[in-house]
């Protein structure tokens, strides 16, 4: 987006909160403007190379999982903040549909509970407003910090705007403690930050689906009703059709949704092929995440069992390669291995079998060693 969209807030931009982390809103790389349709976003100040660690950012709250619709919890947590930091908190934009009489019956009582609105006669009505506005706060921006971690808010990130076509990758880095964001693309000077808030890699209604819960309403240019996102459509689909039979075929189902067998490989031959379309679609429509790691796997994978040695260590490099540039060199923590350790499986596979070979052909040599001195003397015996 051109410079002539943007509105810069320079107040927005200089606050820092009390652990000096990358949660305050100043920051190298980035700046704070107001876009053109979306309100706030983040913006490039400069160049930013592919790969590159944007931001790497401390929770602001976090509540458990259990504890999310508890406002009572949240209630704590934000009684801890310091005055910017709570500034920080109620800053964020908000979804004021993410509320109903239930969630202000709770409050309600956690407001009876404390006691605290005695103090002037329209306490009741201020407490209640100001834990209406808190909890849809929450909802709007609390970002999931992964299995038995719950969520927790990022000022930062939270500025962040979605599209369907990111160029930017998010995750929280157990390792670090942190959310970070990486570059998954260049990003040029005065260009948006867009992160991808659900699972873009699917045809569109079942993205508006997603989103809907996030209080998104996407016009992307993947979105947008356009020849080029027709076409985009198009591969949506196939893509979205590959990740579930591949999905399906390495054990990992998703919880209430069967897959047609027709979209499961039956051999590795077939799951390779079917990996291999799926890296190039995802490829065509930029789509660089995550996604395109799996793919890569998948394919590296099966390529091992074929017997394809360079095959699978192409793959392998390349499947290393995303992941660095998506999450960094922290990755430890990967449910099924990150790619580092991926490629040593396979050097070390590689060089256990080359040591097999070897040893086989020694035999081999002197299997046919001991097999000619039978013949010679076969030979001998039948010449006398």
């Amino acid at each position: 987006m051109g410079s002539m969209a943007l509105v810069r807030h320079p107040d927005r931009n200089t606050r820092n909160d009390r652990n000096g982390n990358e949660s305050r809103l100043e920051h190298p790389l980035l700046e704070i403007c107001l876009t053109s349709s979306k309100g706030l976003g983040l913006f490039a100040k400069q160049d930013i190379k592919r790969g590159t660690r944007i931001l790497s950012e401390r929770p602001l709250i976090v509540l458990p999982s259990e504890d999310v619709a508890d406002y009572s919890s949240l209630k704590q947590r934000l009684d801890d903040l310091t005055t910017v930091e709570l500034a920080l908190f109620y800053d964020l934009g908000d979804n004021k549909d993410l509320i109903d009489d239930e969630v202000r019956s709770r409050i309600h009582q956690v407001a009876l509970v404390s006691g605290k609105f005695r103090k002037r006669p329209d306490g009741l009505e201020i407490f209640i407003k100001t834990g209406a506005k808190a909890h849809t706060v929450f909802k709007t921006n609390a970002t999931s910090m992964g299995r038995d971690r719950g969520y927790g808010i990022f000022p930062l990130y939270s500025r962040i705007n979605h599209s369907c076509r990111p160029n930017v990758h998010a995750s929280y880095n157990p390792s670090l403690g942190t959310h970070t964001v990486h570059a998954i693309r260049e990003v040029q000077a005065g260009e948006e930050l867009l992160v991808s808030y659900i699972d873009c890699a699917q045809p569109t209604q079942k993205r508006t689906e997603d989103l809907e819960k996030h209080g998104v309403d996407c016009w992307c240019e993947v979105c947008k009703r356009s020849s080029a996102a027709k076409q985009s459509e198009r591969r949506r689909h196939l893509i979205f059709d590959l990740k579930r039979g591949l999905s399906a075929y390495v054990g990992d189902h998703v919880k209430g949704r069967r897959t047609p067998d027709r979209l499961i490989p039956h051999n590795p031959t077939e799951a390779v092929t079917a990996a291999e379309n799926l890296v190039q679609l995802l490829c065509e429509d930029c789509l660089e995440g995550m996604d395109l790691a799996f793919a890569y796997r998948i394919a590296s994978k099966y390529s091992l069992q074929l017997g394809m040695v360079e095959k699978t260590k192409a793959y392998a490099v390349k499947e290393a390669e995303v992941e660095l540039y998506c999450l960094g060199t922290e990755t430890g923590y990967l449910k099924d291995g990150n790619a580092e350790a991926w490629l040593k499986r396979i050097q070390w596979t590689a060089e256990r079998d080359a040591v097999k070979i070897r040893m086989c052909e020694k035999r081999g040599v002197k299997e046919a060693k001991k097999a000619d001195k039978k013949a010679d003397k076969k030979a001998k015996k039948g010449a006398r």
